[in-house]
């Protein structure tokens, strides 16, 4: 279970990856400005 595991987390870690990487966040903003309504939020 836990090598079942552990190809979870790669394939979650992946696809995280990419989601970030195709919204392009702006330089200097946040990462988790997204929690808070997107870039227009400071």
């Amino acid at each position: 279970m836990d090598a079942e595991r552990a190809v979870l987390e790669q394939e979650a870690t992946t696809l995280r990856s990419s989601f970030e990487q195709r919204l392009r966040w702006p330089e200097g903003l946040p990462r988790r400005g997204y929690n808070h309504g997107g870039p227009s939020a400071k």
